[in-house]
């Protein structure tokens, strides 16, 4: 029985991710399932720091109304990495593939229509990019982290003896901001637009983390690209400028960036601690249509960082994005959803 208080999502991760040999697998499925029960939710753990056994994930399967899907993420970004890529072993890389094969003949058994397990509203965006009929091949499994794009510009850049620029993504600890405010400024324009599914932002994200570092990219991709490029520098740099981080309004009406004649202004400034309810009532209340919101958190590890996430609304959906987040782009039609990753941010 779970004592009062506790997360079921939070001991579920805990579970899911235990890389003890010697626990009972009974046990281990007893709480699972239990925390399931309470409401648990695989949607929300952000990553596997290890690979559960097949056995598990079979007993995940036998329970009625686990999110499949949610596992099947989980297990497509796993990379054994947090900031730095590091190589999976062959037996690591085989009980993945194992894992997927698994899951996904899981998932065919139990539908008679592939399609409704992809066209829902809560999805990560490295969905849209693995083919779920297969996924044998590994350059299929894309990490959409800061990271990955930061390492691939500066690469792209050294290819290209534009050595000062690739210094400044390789010497960073991250450039959240510039990404974030990037995202939301291409979202607002394509929502003007009637396009939200195809923002520009996406577009060119996908190009770049998709990028084997050896094709040539064409001339028009050269010129997305380097689009891309000049508003992340902008938005993270505007200090450059005299313009702080969080006057994005003053940032963008200084760029060359397209505002279709429209400005933006800031509403509201929120500094304070919330609760996951709280915090739901809070968003329900700020974030409207077409408005752009930005989300200081600390991140705490051996000392407290500083992080921005970004959060936009169009037509009742949210478009929710951690730089961080090697799946990328979340969206959902519930603000609840949003405050339960907030809260684990």
């Amino acid at each position: 029985m779970l004592q009062k208080g506790l997360d079921p999502t939070m001991l579920f991760d805990m579970v899911l991710n235990s890389n003890d040999p010697e626990q009972n697998l009974d046990n281990q499925c007893k709480i699972a399932n239990l925390t399931l029960e309470r409401g648990a939710d695989v949607n929300v753990i952000k990553r596997l720091y290890n690979l559960p056994s097949l056995a598990f994930v079979d007993c995940l399967l036998k329970n009625k109304g686990f999110d499949s899907r949610g596992l099947l993420r989980l297990i497509l970004s796993y990379e054994l990495k947090l900031y730095k890529n590091i190589e999976l072993t062959k037996n690591e890389k085989e009980s993945k593939q194992n894992l997927i094969k698994f899951i996904l003949k899981k998932i065919k058994d139990n539908t008679s229509d592939t399609e409704t397990i992809l066209n829902v509203t809560d999805r990560y965006e490295i969905e849209d990019l693995i083919e779920i009929e297969g996924n044998d091949n590994d350059s299929s499994i894309i990490d959409m982290s800061q990271w990955t794009i930061l390492g691939k510009l500066a690469f792209y850049l050294t290819k290209q003896n534009r050595f000062e620029e690739a210094k400044k993504f390789n010497e960073r600890i991250g450039d959240c901001n510039g990404l974030v405010v990037s995202g939301l400024y291409y979202k607002w324009l394509a929502g003007q637009e009637g396009n939200i599914k195809n923002d520009f932002f996406r577009k060119v994200k996908r190009l770049i983390v998709a990028w084997d570092q050896k094709k040539e990219f064409s001339e028009e991709e050269k010129k997305d690209i380097q689009s891309f490029i000049y508003s992340v520098r902008f938005f993270q740099d505007s200090h450059e400028f005299n313009i702080p981080q969080a006057n994005i309004g003053l940032a963008l009406s200084k760029s060359n960036l397209d505002t279709k004649g429209k400005t933006l202004k800031t509403k509201y400034t929120i500094a304070s601690q919330f609760d996951s309810a709280q915090l739901s009532k809070l968003l329900k209340e700020v974030v409207k249509n077409n408005v752009w919101v930005t989300l200081g958190v600390t991140l705490h590890d051996k000392e407290a960082i500083p992080h921005v996430l970004g959060l936009f609304k169009n037509n009742n959906t949210y478009y929710y994005y951690d730089p961080n987040e090697n799946r990328g782009e979340y969206t959902t039609t519930s603000i609840e959803s949003i405050a339960r990753l907030l809260c684990l941010a």
